[in-house]
C-alpha cells in the first residue's frame, strides 16, 4: 500500500505542532523546570542508554541525569519529574498511537529506517535545536492572550513561589552543602525542590528569588 505523500506531510506537520504544545505542558506543571537541553534530550525507548520515561504509581515519570557544570566537574544529578495524569496520558497516547504511524510513514520514504528515540525530533531523526522551548512558550502565551515570558522568567517565578511559601527556617534547609539536611527525613520534600533546581539554596535564593 502506497500512502499519499501530501497526506503524510499534513499528518507530520500536525504531529510536530502537537509536540510543540506538549513541550510547554511538560515544562510548566511538573515543578521546577528542567533545563532545555535536558528536556529536549528525553527519549521514549531504550537505545544503548536507558530511556527517560517510566510509569510509577500510574503516573508518567521523567528521569534524567544532568547538571549544567557536568562537563567541568564530571558530576551528574538525578532529576525526576512526575507529569500530571492528564498530560501524562497525552504523552502515552502519542507514543502508543502516533509514533507507530509516523514509523510507517518513515518506512515508506526510507525503507528499514527507525524513527528517532527522542520525543522531540523530526521525522528525519533530527532533534529539535536549543531555543525551541522559548519559541513554544511565546506562542503559548500568545494563544492564551497573556504577557509573554521566557524560560528564565518561569524559573524566577518558581523560585519566588518557594521563597514566599516557605519560612526562613525551612528555606535554610535548602542549603545542602552547609546544613547536611540530606539525612533529615522530614525535610526530604524541601530538599527535592532545591536539588531539582540544580543549585545550592544560596544560589537558588539569591540568583532567582532576589
Amino acid at each position: 500500500m502506497v500512502l499519499s505523500v501530501k497526506a503524510m506531510a499534513i499528518y507530520e506537520a500536525t504531529a510536530q505542532e502537537f509536540l510543540k504544545r506538549l513541550l510547554v505542558l511538560k515544562h510548566i506543571p511538573p515543578g521546577p523546570p528542567l533545563r532545555e537541553p535536558e528536556l529536549l534530550s528525553v527519549t521514549w525507548r531504550n537505545t544503548a542508554r536507558q530511556r527517560h520515561l517510566f510509569l510509577w504509581e500510574k503516573l508518567v515519570m521523567i528521569y534524567t541525569q544532568y547538571h549544567k557544570g557536568q562537563q567541568q566537574s564530571g558530576v551528574y544529578k538525578d532529576n525526576i519529574r512526575f507529569l500530571p495524569k492528564a498530560i501524562g496520558d497525552l504523552l502515552l497516547d502519542y507514543i502508543a498511537y502516533v509514533i507507530p504511524l509516523r514509523q510507517m510513514f518513515l518506512r515508506q520514504q526510507t525503507p528499514k529506517a527507525l524513527i528517532s528515540p527522542y520525543v522531540w525530533a523530526k521525522l528525519d531523526g533530527s532533534v529539535w535545536p536549543d531555543g525551541t522551548l522559548s519559541t513554544c512558550l511565546r506562542k503559548a502565551c500568545a494563544r492564551a492572550k497573556v504577557p509573554q515570558f521566557h524560560t528564565l522568567n518561569w524559573r524566577q517565578i518558581l523560585a519566588s513561589i518557594c521563597k514566599e511559601k516557605f519560612s526562613a527556617k525551612d528555606r535554610a534547609n535548602f542549603d545542602l552543602e552547609d546544613n547536611g539536611v540530606e539525612d533529615m527525613e522530614d525535610e526530604l520534600d524541601l530538599i527535592a525542590m532545591a536539588e531539582q533546581s540544580n543549585h545550592t539554596y544560596r544560589t537558588f535564593n539569591q540568583a532567582y528569588a532576589g
